[in-house]
């Protein structure tokens, strides 16, 4: 809660916003919910936003934002929340990209959760080194927060932030 309390919250990849509303519900002053996903979907969060604000004081609204593209109009941001938006391969150097902007732009923290999806835990975890690498290459270093295992589905916050140089 300390983390998004009272801050400028940007969800990335926010499929149904279930993780910013949940920061809204925390205390965020101002939620971003983005998705590059079909109009859809969009409007699925958009139904969520309005169908709990009941939970929330602040400000919580939705937009298309397509990794990699410029960050137009997005307003300044506290912190950048995303979970489950490491798996796709091909995606991973669009998203590094937008977070090395994020960053350039002034987030203070950005969180990341990611699932490996391997069969045990000395298996290599390719969406996992993906992600890492393609940060790497965007100038970013990524450091696992916490792990969390609930039967057989493991569960890594990851913080991501500028490499110093």
């Amino acid at each position: 809660p300390d983390v998004v309390r009272g801050a400028a919250v940007l969800e990335l990849g926010c499929g149904t916003g279930a993780v910013g509303l949940y920061a809204a519900a925390l205390g965020a002053s101002r939620v971003a919910l983005t998705d590059g996903g079909p109009p859809a979907l969009l409007q699925l969060a958009r139904t969520n936003v309005d169908a709990n604000a009941q939970l929330y004081d602040g400000e919580v609204g939705v937009r298309p934002l397509e990794w990699g593209t410029p960050l137009a109009d997005l307003g300044a941001c506290d912190v950048v929340l995303a979970s489950d938006v490491t798996y796709a391969a091909d995606a991973q150097p669009a998203l590094a990209s937008t977070l090395r902007a994020l960053t350039d732009g002034g987030c203070r923290r950005i969180l990341v959760a990611h699932e490996r999806r391997v069969a045990n835990d000395d298996a290599p975890d390719e969406k996992f080194d993906g992600f890492v690498a393609a940060a790497a290459a965007a100038g970013l270093g990524v450091a696992t927060l916490h792990t969390e295992s609930v039967g057989e589905r493991r569960v890594l916050v990851l913080e991501v932030g500028a490499e110093e140089q």
